[in-house]
């Protein structure tokens, strides 16, 4: 467990985009990091304590079982070692859903462990824990939502495949590098708080195993109705409640805890939501014990300043161009640290 806990952001562009029948994305139209000027402003403004930093496995790795693309590894460190210089932590995230393309003309294929889709993805790990593994100011985040399991497996065992055969290995080769870094797992499906033990995760990740001691269970948890962040109102008390079942059992099995995702975007019709988003960070800053920190979504160099203040829209994270915040992102940056 750090010394202390982080609250930071999601900066979203690079994970993005559509793929084209022949790229899986052209750089700076169908997908983006940020620019110099974008990291400045996000480091001396808000000051957070953390990034998580998406990415899409095709992008960083085009070829399976192949050398990490030189023009995406570039982006990816300039980006790391910008973040990190600044003393912020910096979550490098595949962002693929549990599966990936073995070319940019086919369909997604889930990972499994009966052939050697499995392997491809303890390669890439192996590989980015090369290539990060010195940096003790990133983590590595597994899998984003790892929903996409083999279907053949019975839903009461999806669990127990994604954590204890797939994520296992993938850690398991993150350490034979030499990798010391914090590991952030998933827990199957989409990653929700409210469900973590109705999917039997919970059983599954006390499973794990790491040499180290660095496994953090990562979550996601938005706070409307549908838990997904795009149903309208914060539910009336859910800021303060989600996360009590999760926290007591972490309490009881030594596990940390970090919440990679969360929001509440309200545009006006439920003022209660910010109250929920302030319920729902006093219950993690109150339990040091459990909680790694909070990485809000999302915000990024695609999502365009805009020319006026006007209606509050928790939907937008950003800056005016008059440089004043936007609502949402003033709500969270009394928290950043």
């Amino acid at each position: 467990m750090l010394g202390r806990q982080v609250f930071g952001l999601n900066i979203s562009g690079a994970e993005g985009g559509k793929f084209n029948s022949n790229d899986y994305g052209v750089y700076g139209h169908d997908y983006i990091y940020p620019s110099t000027s974008f990291m400045q402003r996000t480091v001396d403004r808000l000051h957070p304590g953390c990034i998580r930093l998406p990415i899409r496995w095709e992008r960083i790795q085009p070829q399976v079982m192949g050398p990490l693309d030189p023009s995406e590894l570039q982006r990816l460190h300039t980006t790391v070692l910008y973040f990190t210089s600044r003393r912020v932590r910096v979550l490098v995230e595949v962002h693929n859903y549990g599966s990936r393309r073995l070319s940019p003309s086919t369909a997604s294929q889930y990972i499994s462990k009966y052939d050697n889709r499995r392997h491809f993805f303890n390669d890439l790990w192996a590989r980015l824990g090369v290539a990060f593994g010195l940096n003790q100011f990133v983590d590595f985040g597994l899998m984003n939502e790892p929903q996409t399991i083999d279907p053949s497996i019975q839903p009461i065992e999806q669990a127990f495949e994604w954590l204890n055969n797939i994520s296992q290995g993938a850690i398991n080769s993150i350490r034979r590098t030499g990798a010391t870094n914090y590991i952030f797992v998933p827990h199957y499906k989409w990653q929700g708080a409210h469900d973590f033990f109705a999917s039997a995760s919970d059983e599954a990740f006390l499973d794990l195993r790491d040499p180290l001691s660095k496994l953090v269970l990562d979550l996601h948890q938005y706070l409307d109705q549908w838990n997904s962040g795009h149903s309208g109102a914060a539910v009336p008390g859910k800021g303060a409640s989600v996360l009590a079942p999760v926290t007591s059992w972490a309490l009881r099995n030594g596990v940390t805890v970090a919440i990679t995702e969360t929001g509440s975007y309200n545009k006006n019709d439920y003022p209660g939501s910010e109250a929920e988003v302030v319920d729902f960070y006093t219950h993690v800053r109150n339990n040091p014990s459990v909680y790694f920190g909070i990485y809000y979504w999302g915000y990024g160099p695609w999502y365009a300043e805009r020319s006026t203040s006007g209606a509050k829209d928790q939907n937008y994270l950003g800056f005016y161009t008059d440089g004043s915040m936007s609502p949402g992102l003033a709500l969270i940056e009394p928290w950043l640290s």
